[in-house]
C-alpha cells in the first residue's frame, strides 16, 4: 500500500541516476500533464482527460484513487507522475464528478472548472472552443472588479432616485453582467451595506431599457413592507404588486398587465404555487435567501419548480451552518454546479479521508461558486460608508395584532375627540396621553397593553429575533433601546430562549458600571439592553457597531443621543442604526411628527420631552 507514497518521493532521485522504473509492466514517467477533450452537446459540457508527457503520446487515463493519493495516474502504457498543476486540475475535475472511467458531464456555466483547467482544454469545433472562450471571460469579469467592463454598462437611470456608493455601483455592474451572461448570482453583502438598492438599481435600468418582465421578490413576510417603502422612495417607476390577503381573494395580475413587480412571501407562495408554475417569470429574486437553505423543505421545492430567465439571491449570510445550504443556494441559482445532492453530500460534505482531508476540499468549493456569490464586509468598503448610517425597519403585524390594533384605535380615537371637545386642561391631556401610550403598546408587543391581549402575538417581536439572530451571526455588537420597560422584558425573553447572553441598564439599576463594563470588556456578551433615558445619554458604548430603537421617540434628538453611545470618539467601526417601526400605525405618525417638529422643547407633561400637539396633530396619531 505504500508503493505509490514511495515512488512519489524517491523516483525523481532514481530517475536522475538513469535508472528506468516500472510498476506492474508500465513504465513510470515524471511531469505528467493533461489535455481534457471538451465537447459542449446541449445542456452539458463533457470532458475525458488524458495523461502525457513531453516524450510520451498522451493517452486516456485509468483512474485510481490509490495511487492519486500520492499524485500519480495510470494510462493504458505508462504510470505518470503529475505535476503540481496538473494534479490540481484532476482534483477539479473529480470535485465535480469525475467518473472511475475518466469521463465527466457537468453544467457549460461551470465557470469555476473551466477557468481552473481552461489551459488544459482541447476542442474539435470551434464553436466549442469560442463557447469556452467566452466562458473563461465570464468569470474574469464576475470575479475581478477591474474585469467587469464598468464603461460598457450604461449607469442607472434617472428614474432611481438615489445615488450608488461605489461599491454599490460595483454590485450593479455585477447583477448585469450575470443577466448577460444568462447566469444565476447570490448578492451577499453585509447586512446594511444596501442589497435592496443595488437590486432596485439594476431592475429599474432594464425597466427603463425595455428589457425588464414581470418579476417575482420572494422574501419573508416581515421584509415586504421594507420592499414596498423603498420600490416607492427610490424606483417609483418600478409598478409592483403585493401578492397577499385572503386565500380564496389573491390573485395574478394579467399577463399584459404594466405591473413588473410581484412581491410574495414565502408561505404564500408554497400555499399557491400552481399559479405562479402556470407563468414563465422574468426574474425570480429571493430575499433573506438563508430562508429557504434546507433543500428538503416544501418551500424550497416549490420555488426550485418555478420557471424564469434570470435567478438572483439576496442575504447576508449564504451559509449559516452547513455546507448543504450552499448547494441550496446553487441548485436554484444555477443547477447543476455542484453536482447532485447526493454527490455534493459525499465528496463536500463527507469526505471520504483516504480521498483527501476537508481543509483541501473547502478551498476548491470556494472557487467554484466564487463567479456566483458577491460578497463584500462593511470592513472593506468602510472608504464608501459614512460613519453612521440610518434605516428603518417596518414591520408588519400579525393578523391578530393587526384586529386588536384597529378595534382599539378606534375606541380610543372616539375617546379622545370627546375629551379634546371638552377643553378641560391639563387633567384631559394627561389622560389622552395615557392613551397614546397604550396604542403605542399595541404596536409594540399587545400584550403589554393588558390581559385582553395577552394571547396576541407581535410582528415587531418577530422582526427583532430575525434581525438580532443575523446581525449575532455576523460577530457583531448590538445596543437594543426602548422606553418601554415591558418592551424590554419582552426582548430579555427572546435573549434568554436563545441562550444569547447579554447586559441590561435602566432607571432601575443601582450599579450602572457592572452592565456597562460587562458589556463593553466581554466579548461573550454581545446584547445590551437599555431604556432609552437611562442609557441614552453618559455612557460610552463603542464596543457595539449595531443600534436597535424599539420604538419612535416624539423627539429625534434624543434618538440620535442614544445612537451616540456607540456612534462616538473611539469607535473603529462604521455604526448601523435600526428603528423598528409598525407598519399602519401610530409609530408611522410619530415619525412624521418628528419630520415636521425639528426643535421639540416644551411638554404638556413638563418633562421637556413629549411634543406640544395641537388638537390636530393629537387626532392625526390616530388616523
Amino acid at each position: 500500500g505504500q508503493i505509490p507514497e514511495l515512488l512519489a518521493e524517491f523516483a525523481g532521485p532514481l530517475m536522475d541516476a538513469g535508472i528506468e522504473l516500472q510498476l506492474k509492466n508500465r513504465i513510470i514517467r515524471r511531469s505528467g500533464s493533461l489535455k481534457i477533450h471538451t465537447r459542449k452537446s446541449g445542456s452539458v459540457l463533457e470532458m475525458r482527460p488524458q495523461a502525457g508527457s513531453k516524450d510520451k503520446a498522451f493517452e486516456a487515463l485509468q483512474l485510481d484513487e490509490w495511487l492519486e493519493k500520492s499524485g500519480m495516474v495510470k494510462t493504458e502504457s505508462s504510470y505518470f507522475i503529475l505535476t503540481e498543476k496538473a494534479l490540481r486540475q484532476l482534483h477539479f475535475l473529480r470535485d465535480h464528478g469525475l467518473s472511475h472511467t475518466g469521463f465527466l458531464k457537468t453544467s457549460p456555466d461551470n465557470l469555476g472548472l473551466i477557468d481552473a483547467v481552461y489551459e488544459a482544454l482541447e476542442t474539435e469545433e470551434e464553436t466549442d472552443r469560442i463557447y469556452l472562450q467566452k466562458q473563461k471571460e465570464a468569470y474574469l469579469k464576475l470575479t475581478d472588479s477591474a474585469g467587469r467592463e464598468p464603461d460598457k454598462i450604461p449607469p442607472p437611470p434617472d428614474t432611481f432616485l438615489a445615488q450608488l456608493r461605489p461599491y454599490q455601483l460595483q454590485g450593479y455592474q455585477w447583477l448585469h453582467t450575470l443577466r448577460k451572461e444568462k447566469l444565476g448570482g447570490c448578492l451577499a453583502d453585509d447586512m446594511g451595506l444596501g442589497k435592496t438598492i443595488q437590486t432596485l438599481s439594476y431592475l429599474s435600468r432594464l425597466k427603463r431599457d425595455g428589457q425588464l418582465g414581470t418579476s417575482l421578490i420572494i422574501g419573508p413576510v416581515v421584509t415586504l413592507g421594507n420592499w414596498e417603502t423603498e420600490i416607492q422612495r427610490f424606483a417609483p417607476s418600478l409598478k409592483t404588486l403585493r401578492y397577499s390577503g385572503p386565500a380564496g381573494k389573491r390573485t395574478l395580475p394579467p399577463e399584459n398587465s404594466e405591473t413588473v413587480l410581484i412581491i410574495v412571501s414565502y408561505q404564500t407562495l408554497r400555499n399557491d404555487i400552481e399559479k405562479f408554475l402556470e407563468r414563465e417569470w422574468d426574474h425570480i429574486i429571493l430575499d433573506e435567501a438563508h430562508y429557504v437553505k434546507n433543500a428538503s423543505s416544501q418551500t424550497f421545492k416549490a420555488i426550485r419548480t418555478l420557471r424564469s430567465r434570470h435567478r438572483l439571491s439576496l442575504t447576508g449570510t449564504p451559509l449559516e451552518n452547513h455546507l448543504s445550504e450552499l448547494w441550496s443556494q446553487m441548485s436554484f441559482l444555477n443547477p447543476g454546479i455542484l453536482g447532485s445532492r447526493h454527490y455534493f453530500e459525499n465528496h463536500f460534505i463527507h469526505p471520504r479521508e483516504q480521498e483527501e482531508p476537508s481543509n483541501l476540499v473547502i478551498p476548491r468549493l470556494s472557487a467554484i461558486v466564487a463567479p456566483f456569490i458577491l460578497r463584500r464586509k462593511k470592513s472593506q468598503v468602510l472608504q464608501d460608508l459614512p460613519p453612521k448610517e440610518e434605516t428603518i425597519v417596518r414591520c408588519e403585524m400579525t393578523p391578530l395584532q393587526a384586529e386588536a390594533y384597529e378595534s382599539m384605535r378606534e375606541l380610543y380615537r372616539s375617546q379622545v375627540s370627546g375629551m379634546l371637545s371638552e377643553n378641560s386642561g391639563g387633567r384631559n391631556k394627561v389622560e389622552i396621553f395615557t392613551i397614546i401610550s397604550k396604542l403605542r403598546l399595541l404596536a409594540i408587543h399587545p400584550p403589554l397593553a393588558g390581559e385582553p391581549f395577552s394571547g396576541v402575538d407581535s410582528g415587531k417581536m418577530k422582526v427583532l429575533d430575525s434581525l438580532l439572530e443575523k446581525i449575532l451571526e455576523e460577530n457583531h455588537k448590538i445596543l437594543v433601546f426602548s422606553q418601554f420597560l415591558g418592551a424590554l422584558d419582552k426582548a430579555e425573553e427572546t435573549c434568554r430562549a436563545h441562550n444569547w447572553q447579554f447586559a441590561r441598564l435602566t432607571g432601575s439599576t443601582k450599579d450602572r458600571e457592572t452592565p456597562i463594563q460587562s458589556f463593553n470588556n466581554n466579548s461573550s456578551i454581545r446584547i445590551f439592553l437599555l431604556s432609552l433615558k437611562a442609557g441614552g445619554v453618559g455612557i460610552n458604548l463603542t464596543a457595539a457597531d449595531y443600534v436597535l430603537l424599539l420604538d419612535p421617540w416624539w423627539n429625534p434628538s434624543v434618538e440620535a443621543q442614544a445612537i451616540d453611545r456607540a456612534h462616538r470618539l473611539g469607535q473603529q467601526k462604521p455604526v448601523m442604526a435600526y428603528r423598528l417601526i409598525s407598519s399602519k400605525t401610530i409609530e408611522e405618525r410619530v415619525l412624521e411628527l418628528q419630520q415636521k417638529k425639528k426643535e421639540l422643547t416644551a411638554s404638556i407633561l413638563g418633562d421637556g420631552e413629549v411634543p406640544p400637539l395641537n388638537n390636530t396633530e393629537i387626532m392625526e396619531l390616530f388616523s
